[in-house]
């Protein structure tokens, strides 16, 4: 905090001087040999020059966006699901299409919060707002090579632009990336995006566009683990889910996407004044996440607890740990490979899993703007979504073995249901081979219907936005498989209850500018979000059963910004809340008080943030510029939810509505205090280089509300226990120093630029990058009673110093 507190007293400091001298700055274009002569120009009162700073891009996000990747972040402590998002010409996509976007130089218009436009209606969070728009293409041709130790280790990109005849258009780009991390054992990737755009300009304000993108993908991942094992290995980059195999790495945990995406854009001015804008979005394709699978045998996970020397006591097993010895710090695929062979009749005890997620969705949006006047405008549209996702498990690799039957083999060894039962009673003991579909078999489907509209009214100074968008939201599940657990009627085959939902949103934005460099303004917005498809169902995996009391999650939400800009510096604040309430949650777990796998939903979650952002670019010099941002905020669960948890097995009740006493807990992954400084140096004949220094701290642990219910504080055995149970872990406070070199050859025509950026410089490797609370309780035993105890706290660390080398060519 005093750090945050520090950077904030420098900020201003630094900028009061720089303002001061602003009208006598020069304007720099860093990639030119020479400045351009400077020429002087009158700011009138007039329209044009007051919506520039109205609408200028947050500059918090464009300071900070790469600076925390050794970290997890959420900005504004604000979920994934509200804060990443994508929508091109009002079609709403998934974020792992941005860099698709990006490569093809559709237009992104950047933007934060609840600034006010028909697309942001809805949305609090981090958007990405694309524009397919009809403008003048240029042409260009891109090429570049980067070589990386993290995640990968080589990467090719290339890319082009070209005017073709007739009024058309093309851009394509294709970037590739391949090879093993240097410094995390089964780390790898490879991966692809191809990507293509066609124009066909029919006059002026009438054009026709598609977009496609194909991004095959093969990742191995790195897994979390507890800290007795980087402390064992004394490797913090300890990597849980790979072993050897005949001699070579291979990873149990891959994750396979490949996902097309094709979309069909029209633009036209219907008259002087309107405008309106159709398209049409498809993506088809699959998902997949492999992963260890055991039925009937001892789990294969080298970091189980039951194989740590802490549970043991065993000093050889020790000793193994210390010495890195692979058979017990990793997965041993020789020994999983052998007991499969020594099956009599070929049944596998071992196998590796695909989880597949396989997607049809269908989006259309038409969007309309219509000028009154000069000073407002009106815009109003509907979308349309259907969304369609089928989730099976596919038998990859069944490890030397012949088969499996297709049972539940989460029950084989319990206590009641020893009998066998089906996963599927409508192809009873299916023998499952490799390529085949097996466990569980359903869909989710959702329909989405919604109109919005959105009146901006502008003068000179004035600016009032209004925007309101409101949905229909029907929700279902289908299930392809039978489980003799739950059979008959449509209790797992067939279509559940259809769940609906209204969402909506009212946003409200009010501006003034006290002259062309300086803006200020109020925004307000009141919500409903849908609950996530997959969390209204008490097990979507094999049951129909809908959560009782479903809701809508509210969003209440104010901020108020204010904006200076320069001629050398650039100055943004903001102050903002965001109140969210009845969200919701459900998973499975293996619960250890009662000893049933059981499903558990959480709902009733209260969460409340609000803070302080502040950012500033200032142009030094000719060939120096320094941008400085921080951020304090408090991220807080405001709410205790309640937890139900209901048998897996037939349904029953372990826990209704019990309290779970989250309230005053920090949101997890989420920095309450974060701050930035970079200076960067554009040299002479094209040399440069920049320097940043980084801080964020008051981190937490994620926190995990099934713990904190009084039904497992009851088992906590002294008041120590107790304090466990309810205490949430505090992360250490990371400072980070990032720099870069880059060198630019000019040639007649085109540019060759060459940069090497090296992160972490300062890291000795004890940066925590996430850690989050286990769902599980540990027993003990002492004399003839037990008690419980919570599981470690499983965590992540930050990867030490990376490089990153890039040259590129452009003409």
């Amino acid at each position: 905090m005093v750090v945050s507190i520090l950077c904030l007293l420098m900020l201003f400091c630094a900028i009061m001087p720089v303002v001061a001298q602003s009208q006598n700055s020069e304007y720099y274009y860093p990639y030119d040999m020479e400045s351009e002569e400077q020429k002087s120009f009158l700011l009138p009162d007039s329209t044009i020059f007051y919506r520039a700073i109205q609408s200028s891009v947050p500059l918090f996000l464009k300071s900070t966006d790469f600076n925390f990747m050794h970290i997890r972040t959420k900005r504004r402590g604000l979920d994934y699901r509200l804060s990443k998002s994508i929508s091109v010409n009002g079609v709403d996509l998934p974020y792992r299409y941005i860099t698709p976007l990006k490569s093809l130089s559709v237009e992104e218009l950047r933007s934060a919060g609840m600034r006010s436009s028909l697309d942001m209606c809805g949305g609090v969070g981090d958007l990405h707002l694309f524009r397919i728009a009809d403008q003048e293409a240029i042409s260009f041709y891109q090429a570049a090579v980067n070589f990386s130790g993290k995640d990968y280790l080589v990467g090719a990109k290339v890319s082009m632009a070209e005017v073709l005849g007739r009024d058309w258009s093309v851009a394509a780009s294709m970037q590739v990336r391949t090879g093993r991390d240097l410094m995390v054992g089964g780390v790898f990737s490879n991966s692809g995006v191809a990507s293509l755009k066609l124009t066909k300009r029919f006059g002026q304000g009438e054009a026709l566009s598609f977009v496609a993108t194909l991004a095959p993908t093969m990742r191995g991942l790195r897994f979390s683990s507890v800290e007795e094992t980087f402390q064992l290995t004394g490797d913090n980059l300890y990597n849980p889910s790979w072993g050897f195999q005949a001699g070579k790495e291979r990873n149990a945990n891959v994750r396979r996407e490949f996902v097309p995406l094709v979309l069909a854009s029209y633009m036209v001015d219907i008259t002087d004044n309107t405008s309106l804008v159709a398209t049409v979005g498809m993506e088809v394709g699959e998902r997949k996440y492999s992963s260890l699978g055991w039925y009937n045998a001892s789990t294969p996970i080298p970091d189980n607890y039951r194989y740590l020397p802490s549970y043991s006591g065993d000093r050889d097993v020790e000793q193994a740990w210390r010495s890195d010895d692979v058979r017990y710090t990793q997965i041993d695929w020789d020994e999983l490979i052998a007991q499969n062979l020594m099956s009599a009749d070929g049944h596998a005890a071992y196998a590796l899993e695909d989880r597949v997620e396989s997607l049809l969705n269908g989006r259309v949006a038409v969007n309309m703007n219509t000028d009154i006047g000069d000073r407002l405008r009106v815009s109003y549209g509907v979308k349309f979504n259907t969304l369609n996702s089928r989730y099976f498990k596919r038998m990859r690799d069944l490890l030397g073995a012949t088969n499996i039957v297709d049972i539940d083999q989460f029950l084989v060894d319990d206590d009641m249901f020893s009998n066998r039962l089906q996963n599927n009673m409508r192809e009873p003991n299916r023998a499952i081979g490799q390529g085949d579909t097996f466990g569980y078999d359903y869909s989710l489907d959702s329909r989405e219907m919604g109109v919005s509209a959105l009146v901006q009214y502008q003068t000179d100074r004035l600016r009032i936005d209004v925007g309101v968008e409101i949905e229909d939201v029907s929700m279902s599940r289908v299930g392809h498989y039978e489980k003799e657990l739950f059979a008959g009627g449509n209790s797992s085959y067939g279509d559940s209850r259809e769940s609906r939902f209204t969402p909506y949103s009212l946003k409200m934005l009010f501006g003034w500018s006290f002259s062309p460099r300086s803006y200020i303004e109020v925004v307000g917005m009141v919500g409903g979000v849908a609950p996530y498809q997959a969390d209204i169902f008490v097990q979507p995996l094999y049951n129909n059963r809908v959560v009782d009391g479903l809701k809508l999650q509210n969003v209440n939400a104010a901020e108020l910004n204010y904006r200076y800009v320069g001629g050398v510096a650039e100055l943004q604040l903001s102050a903002f809340l965001i109140e969210t309430l009845n969200e919701m949650d459900s998973g499975r777990f293996y619960d250890d008080i009662s000893g049933l796998y059981c499903d558990m939903t959480i709902s009733g979650i209260g969460k409340l943030r609000y803070g302080l952002e502040a950012a500033s670019s200032i142009q030094i010099s000719r060939r120096w510029r320094a941008t400085v941002a921080a951020t304090f905020g408090q991220y807080i669960y405001s709410r205790n939810p309640r937890v139900t948890i209901l048998s897996d097995r037939d349904n029953s009740a372990i826990a209704i509505d019990s309290e779970s006493y989250m309230g005053g807990c920090r949101v997890g992954s989420a920095p309450q205090v974060m701050s930035s400084g970079t200076i960067n140096y554009f040299g002479r004949n094209g040399w440069g280089f920049n320097a940043t220094l980084n801080y964020a701290g008051m981190r937490y642990v994620e926190p995990m509300p099934m713990r904190r219910t009084e039904r497992v504080l009851n088992q906590a055995g002294s008041p120590e226990v107790f304090d466990d149970f309810m205490r949430q872990e505090r992360l250490g406070d990371t400072f980070t120093f990032d720099a870069s070199l880059f060198k630019t050859f000019y040639m007649e025509r085109s540019r060759v630029v060459c940069a090497l950026m090296l992160r972490n410089i300062l890291n000795d490797g004890s940066i925590v990058s996430s850690a989050y609370e286990s769902s599980r309780v540990r027993r003990y035993w002492s004399g003839d009673t037990y008690y419980f105890k919570p599981f470690e706290n499983r965590r992540t660390y930050a990867y030490p110093r990376s490089f990153y080398l890039s040259i590129s060519y452009k003409l």
